[in-house]
């Protein structure tokens, strides 16, 4: 079974139309996409369809709830978890198991494991892997001695991730803009705090900046369906 089947399967047994599980979250054209495996959800769509369905996110990566796969990255086996990805699976996890497991590397002093685990990693991304998980991956470099230090930048990029997660929007701000270099997870971050304090047309600008780095297709087309955007809303939905 598909990630689309399982979407619409979930639908059908909530007895909800496309209409109705899309509500003002995303559009039902979208929504037919994802359930037709015309597109990929993004983390926040996946995360909205779970809460709206009653479903673990989980369910949409597994087989039948849960592949073996899932369980293990679920139990903190990511090694066995890496070994049963496929497909789909393979793409999305994949990344984030990889992480996990130089952490525990990390954590266990297996330094030069955790050396051949980031290699691994490079290249690799998905829509779970964010810009936090990129500076946790940075952060793991030093550690392993794969890199001098945590450059100025991320840290203060870290600490604006956190006061937007808290909603600190103004501790956010004054971090960002302390920051010097203007990349695309500068960018994400700023969208973020826009996003978040309704300011539609400057989380729109930012996060356009970054989405050939970062998926934020999800988030534009709310950005641009809250301005009145209409078609470009349909055209994020749609891609």
């Amino acid at each position: 079974m598909t990630m689309g089947q399982r979407i619409r399967a979930a639908r059908v047994a909530a007895g909800l139309s496309q209409r109705e599980l899309a509500g003002t979250e995303i559009t039902r054209n979208m929504l037919s996409s994802l359930e037709h495996d015309a597109a990929n959800p993004s983390v926040a769509t996946l995360r909205y369809l779970s809460e709206r369905l009653g479903k673990p996110v989980s369910f949409f990566l597994g087989e039948d709830g849960e592949s073996e796969a899932v369980v293990a990255f679920r139990d903190g086996n990511y090694r066995r978890c890496r070994e049963l990805l496929e497909g789909a699976e393979k793409e999305w996890l994949e990344p984030v198991a990889l992480l996990r497991e130089v952490e525990q590397a990390v954590f266990d002093q297996r330094i030069p494991y955790a050396r051949e685990l980031l290699g691994k990693l490079e290249g690799k991304r998905s829509p779970f892997f964010g810009p936090e998980s990129e500076r946790s991956a940075a952060i793991l470099r030093v550690k392993c001695g794969l890199s001098a230090e945590i450059p100025e930048d991320d840290t203060l990029l870290l600490k604006a991730n956190a006061a937007i997660t808290e909603g600190r929007s103004d501790d956010a701000k004054r971090y960002l803009n302390a920051a010097d270099e203007r990349d695309a997870r500068w960018h994400h971050l700023a969208g973020e705090c826009a996003f978040r304090s309704g300011d539609y047309a400057g989380a729109k600008d930012h996060y356009h900046r970054c989405e050939e780095e970062i998926d934020v297709r999800a988030r534009l087309e709310i950005c641009y369906r809250e301005l009145g955007d209409y078609k470009m809303a349909y055209f994020y939905a749609k891609k």
